[in-house]
C-alpha cells in the first residue's frame, strides 16, 4: 500500500504596499528557497500562484500594449472548441508587429520558456516537489 500525501495549493496574497511592482516582482524572482522561509511554509504547502497588486511604473504607463484578442477566440462556452492551424493564424494576423507568424512564435517562445525566468520557475518546482520523490 502506498500513501498517498495531502498536497495543499495555496494561493498566497502578499500585501506589501510600501514596494514597487519592480520590487514585488523581484521577490517572486527570487526564487522557491526564498519564498518557502519568507511565508513560512511547512512542508508539502508550496504557493499555486503569488498575485502581485501595485502601481504601474512610468516606463509601464508609457509603452504600446499589445492589441487583446476577441473573447470569442479565447472563452469557450459549454464546451471546448479546438481551433484549426488556419483559425489560429487568422486570431493572430495584425498582432505580429509586422513579423511572420512563425517569427512571432519563435520570439515568443524564446522569451517566455527559454528565458533566465523560466528556468528559475523550472527549478523553484523541482525544489517545491523535492518532498514527494520517493
Amino acid at each position: 500500500l502506498r500513501l498517498v500525501r495531502e498536497t495543499y495549493l495555496m494561493p498566497i496574497l502578499v500585501i506589501t504596499p510600501k514596494l514597487r511592482v519592480s520590487e514585488k516582482v523581484a521577490l517572486f524572482h527570487a526564487g522557491a528557497n526564498t519564498c518557502l522561509e519568507l511565508l513560512s511554509l511547512p512542508r508539502y504547502v508550496y504557493p499555486a500562484c503569488l498575485l502581485v497588486f501595485g502601481y504601474p511604473s512610468e516606463q509601464q504607463k508609457n509603452r504600446k500594449k499589445p492589441e487583446r484578442f476577441c473573447v470569442s477566440d479565447l472563452v469557450c462556452e459549454n464546451s471546448y472548441r479546438d481551433k484549426s492551424s488556419r483559425k489560429i493564424r487568422e486570431m493572430f494576423d495584425g498582432k505580429t508587429d509586422g513579423k511572420s507568424y512563425e517569427e512571432w512564435m519563435e520570439a515568443f517562445w524564446k522569451r517566455k520558456y527559454e528565458s533566465d525566468f523560466s528556468r528559475e520557475m523550472n527549478r523553484s518546482m523541482a525544489v517545491y516537489l523535492k518532498d514527494f520523490e520517493n
